[in-house]
């Protein structure tokens, strides 16, 4: 028989294999592939260095490992949901479990492969350590709430004095709500009782870098004077 088309294509198919596994291996994030029985088939050397398991203890066991035991439910009706609307992508963060029970914020993108029938032969998974990223956004959510409950007014503008955020106590001090200051200029509170000289300390002395210090005599949205 001749056998030459089909290795043709069993060359090609090495020759894509190849590529495919030097492009993962250079990656920077970290890369798995799962069955559909939700065993683990392959990962880059990322994978290892980052989960604390060597091949030979990860490799044909279940993902489960690699998730902390309070995500698992999630992230099982996550991809259960995602395989049964059909789609090809999907992305999902969790606690990733290592080895060593370390916890860690991942965010992984997956992609479901699945064969001309639609029925799923494994799952290609792109990983990202973003527990820097999940502290960064607590610590912003703090600051948030310091902000939205502070006893005094607070008000954010740009460089040319545009309002970009007003605070609760802002809108209970001047009338103002943040829909009816975002986009207009700081000007609206002017009651012309502050000499220009001022005005002119303070953008000096901000835009050099530094703090400034003054009072002003503004006027409410009612128009009285405070």
């Amino acid at each position: 028989s001749d056998i030459t088309e089909r290795k043709r294509e069993g060359e090609a198919l090495h020759e894509s294999e190849e590529k495919f596994k030097t492009l993962v291996e250079d990656i920077i994030d970290i890369f798995y592939e799962v069955n559909v029985q939700g065993k683990i088939i392959y990962g880059s050397p990322n994978f290892f260095t980052a989960t604390g398991y060597a091949p030979e203890n990860i490799l044909g066991e279940h993902y489960f490992h690699l998730i902390a035991p309070e995500d698992r439910r999630m992230v099982v009706d996550h991809y259960f949901t995602q395989v049964a609307s059909g789609v090809q992508d999907t992305r999902c963060e969790f606690r990733a479990m290592r080895k060593d029970g370390t916890r860690v914020w991942s965010e992984q993108n997956t992609r479901i492969v699945r064969d001309t029938h639609g029925r799923v032969l494994k799952f290609r998974n792109v990983v990202r350590d973003i527990t820097q990223r999940k502290y960064v956004e607590a610590e912003l959510q703090k600051l948030s709430v310091a902000v939205e409950q502070s006893p005094v007014s607070i008000l954010i503008t740009d460089t040319k004095g545009i309002i970009e955020y007003v605070n609760p106590k802002f809108t209970r001090v001047s009338g103002y709500t943040l829909e009816e200051t975002r986009g207009k200029s700081v000007r609206i509170l002017k009651s012309g009782e502050t000499s220009q000289e001022v005005y002119n300390n303070l953008w000096e002395t901000i835009t050099s870098g530094r703090e400034w210090r003054g009072e002003f005599h503004n006027k409410k949205k009612s128009g009285e004077f405070y």
